[in-house]
């Protein structure tokens, strides 16, 4: 996520390189976490994480999610966490 995305999420960067929102707080190792695994999701490199992407991006760390009587379970975790669809 870059910083602009964090912060229209209502939440600040700090100079220490932290982030504070009204969910929570991430120290600075944290957030490095956080933009790393961002990436590894965020497939195409477009800034989103689409439900392309999601699939992509879970069959990758274990393929038993490619197969198609797990493409319901990926279908509802990508749902409950895009909740207004723009990936």
């Amino acid at each position: 996520m870059c910083e602009e995305q964090m912060r229209s999420a209502g939440g600040a960067m700090h100079d220490d390189g932290s982030f504070v929102c009204a969910h929570g707080a991430l120290s600075p190792p944290e957030v490095e976490l956080a933009r790393a695994n961002f990436v590894e999701f965020d497939v195409d490199g477009d800034g989103l994480i689409s439900h392309q992407d999601f699939v992509a991006a879970m069959s990758r760390h274990d393929p038993s999610w490619a197969a198609p009587n797990r493409r319901a379970q990926l279908d509802a975790m990508y749902a409950a966490v895009d909740l207004d669809g723009d990936g």
